[in-house]
């Protein structure tokens, strides 16, 4: 048998590989768009949504501003009840929205919820991530025929058009139920402007208004020996020690999750806590990752209540 590099390939061959090549590689490519796995995901409702906008950047990536008429279909897979895709350009100006479209046209890059979160400049944040273009937004939000701000979580992809604009495409859902890959994605991140800040991260994680608050929850930094760092609960320099904290059933969840971390980066504690305002415990998962800065060990971690749905406003 000859060896292959002394065969010759017919020229129309080598066309059509190039043509597959180009297809392939082009980041204006329909192919190139990659958006979350669903199944990472607990519940039913997380995942469809998840799916569905995933379709419908797919759907966007080939046809463009034609899509936007499938969108619109009332009734259909993409416009449902509460549920809708909208579309930013990286500007921030909404370039589709089929629940209200007298935004279309505005720059709404500036646009905040009620406890001041910049959901809008978040939204192109992730859009704009060349490695991750997709994750979720959590803020304050009316429902429709509500008098409340509720919680609302929107998934986001970035999307490029078929002439190679990208943009930011969406849905969410009010009072989602908490999963556990968003109290993940929350510590990771925290820990990840650790990396990054040092104690200077601290302020913003105590900042009720940055993204670190979601679903009524919220990051907190406490040291080896115990010290809380970072609780918005409290002030600045009314630092305590969480060594001796224990659950509603005795346990030290504190000293379990420290000991957690001494062998490995992250921990999962379960613990029995007291929702607010109810004087049974109820199972609470505690999720947390050791930091350094420097010579200083941290834990960062928060948690959530388990059971379904969390309804806290603020």
């Amino acid at each position: 048998m000859k060896p292959l590099t002394n065969r010759k390939i017919p020229r129309q061959m080598l066309g059509a590989a190039l043509l597959l090549l180009i297809g392939l590689v082009s980041p204006h490519s329909a192919m190139a768009f990659t958006g979350q796995d669903p199944s990472i995901y607990e519940y039913k409702d997380t995942r469809n949504l998840v799916a569905m906008v995933n379709q419908a950047a797919e759907l966007f990536a080939q046809k463009g501003e034609e899509a936007h008429k499938e969108f619109s279909q009332r009734g259909s897979r993409w416009l449902r009840g509460e549920r809708y895709i909208f579309i930013y350009d990286l500007n921030g100006v909404c370039v589709f929205h089929p629940e209200n479209p007298q935004l279309v046209g505005k720059n709404l890059s500036d646009l905040k919820d009620v406890l001041g979160k910049p959901l809008i400049q978040w939204i192109l944040e992730i859009a704009a991530n060349r490695s991750k273009p997709y994750g979720w937004v959590h803020y304050l939000w009316p429902a429709p025929n509500t008098l409340f701000p509720l919680w609302k979580s929107t998934y986001i992809v970035g999307v490029r058009s078929p002439e190679g604009k990208l943009y930011a495409l969406g849905s969410g859902l009010y009072n989602m139920r908490p999963e556990k890959r968003f109290i993940v994605d929350l510590v990771d991140g925290a820990a990840d402007l650790i990396d990054r800040k040092g104690e200077a991260a601290f302020s913003a994680l105590r900042d009720m208004a940055d993204r670190y608050n979601l679903f009524g929850t919220h990051v907190y930094v406490f040291s080896v020996s115990g010290e809380l760092k970072v609780d918005p609960a409290f002030p600045p320099g009314e630092e305590r020690n969480a060594l001796d904290y224990k659950d509603a059933v005795g346990r030290y969840f504190i000293r379990d999750a420290i000991e957690g971390v001494k062998e490995k980066e992250t921990t999962w504690i379960m613990y029995m806590w007291p929702k607010p305002g109810d004087a049974t415990p109820s199972k609470k998962l505690m999720y947390t990752r050791r930091v350094q800065v420097g010579d200083e060990t941290y834990l960062v971690g928060s948690d959530m209540y388990l059971s379904h749905p969390i309804w806290l406003h603020f």
